[in-house]
């Protein structure tokens, strides 16, 4: 048997997200879909911490995926079956604009996670379990303009078998 590190961002964004093509990059992105002020689609899309680079930071909001921690438990005498959990920061960036209020902004996004995580927390493929623990608000001010993070802490299960 080979036993595996647990990093589950990418099989959740992918089960939560909605893929979008992106043609000019040849890439597909997984995206939360919510509406700003004005009732248009906004499609924030889903990056695991890899994929942001400071020097080509993604336009706003955009949602970066860390994963903050993993643990393996044995569970067995032999060690042979392991509990393996992982904590991880999806955080979301924006900036308030006439069409994105912080306050509506945070909760619709909120509302698409708690609602998705419920709907798929115990059938994502290689993932047990998965459930919000938290979230904390960041406001910060570059000198210039007010920047938002929303960071929303998810722990999911899983165990070699």
């Amino acid at each position: 048997m080979s036993y595996t590190s647990f990093d589950p961002r990418d099989i959740i964004r992918k089960t939560i997200g909605d893929a979008i093509p992106n043609i000019k990059e040849d890439i597909i992105t997984y995206n939360i879909t919510v509406t700003d002020e004005l009732g248009d689609t906004v499609r924030v899309p889903m990056l695991l911490s890899e994929e942001v680079r400071n020097e080509n930071l993604p336009e706003m909001p955009f949602i970066e995926i860390f994963n903050v921690t993993e643990t393996y438990k044995p569970r067995c005498p032999s060690g042979t079956i392991r509990e393996k959990r992982c904590f991880m920061d999806f955080t979301l960036h924006f900036i308030e604009t006439d069409r994105i209020k912080a306050i509506n902004f945070k909760k619709k996004i909120l509302n698409v996670l708690h609602n998705s995580t419920r709907t798929y927390q115990s059938v994502t493929a290689g993932v047990w379990w998965y459930t919000i623990l938290d979230t904390k608000n960041i406001k910060s001010d570059d000198g210039k303009q007010v920047y938002f993070e929303l960071i929303i802490s998810i722990y999911a299960l899983f165990t070699d078998t």
